[in-house]
């Protein structure tokens, strides 16, 4: 459990973090995306049927709630993993393997993560934490909501 300077110690290097991404990459929408319908093939043929005409729409929203969670994880935790388990719930509905959802994630963790710079310590400790302790949450979310066949 963090203490309130530490949360805002946290907040301020996550948004250093995001800001340095913002600069440096620039919109990370497409680079996210790219990476992930090349990681997860079958995830192109979902957002077809599921995304109709919208289908980028539908990708940056999907971008967008992932980094909302990001953001919100320090400070908002239980809303972020409400958000997080409603995705995997709306998947599991509409017959999506919750696999995606963890590797979005992943995706969004990846390619911001390599902008961070090597040797700040501080930053890679603090996005690796995030990291896995969201990909840890949607895991256990992932085993307790389809090890139960409805």
């Amino acid at each position: 459990m963090t203490t309130g300077k530490e949360e805002i110690f946290d907040l301020k290097l996550l948004d250093k973090i995001l800001e340095e991404a913002a600069e440096n990459i620039g919109d990370i929408h497409p680079i996210i995306m790219n990476k992930f319908l090349t990681d997860y093939q079958k995830s192109s043929e979902i957002f077809s049927h599921h995304g109709g005409v919208h289908v980028k729409s539908m990708q940056n929203t999907m971008i967008d709630w992932g980094l909302y969670c990001l953001i919100g994880w320090i400070n908002y935790k239980g809303e972020a993993k409400s958000v997080l388990t409603d995705a995997i719930r709306q998947h599991k509905q509409s017959s999506i393997d919750p696999q995606l959802t963890r590797g979005l994630m992943k995706c969004i963790f990846t390619v911001i993560g390599q902008n961070i710079n090597p040797s700040s310590i501080s930053e890679l400790r603090l996005w690796n934490r995030i990291e896995s302790e969201i990909l840890d949450f949607l895991l256990k979310i992932e085993t307790e909501n389809y090890s139960l066949k409805n």
